[in-house]
């Protein structure tokens, strides 16, 4: 049986900025620390556009559960 996540990884924003951060699990989870990590690491200020991006950045990671 496969379950689904979220996924969210840096270095696909298109600002170009080489960064390795990368998270997956519950998408609202996620979320926040995506927008955290941009606010942070990067300088950008939590705006609704920078919001808007980063939801579009969510993509679904799916794995299969090992007995």
């Amino acid at each position: 049986m496969a379950t689904s996540r979220k996924v969210i990884v840096c270095h696909l924003y298109p600002a170009g900025i080489p960064c390795e951060f990368a998270v997956s699990g519950d998408e609202e989870e996620i979320f926040k620390l995506a927008i955290q990590h941009a606010v942070e690491s990067h300088g950008y200020r939590d705006t609704p556009s920078l919001r808007e991006r980063l939801r579009s950045m969510l993509r679904v990671e799916t794995l299969k559960k090992t007995a």
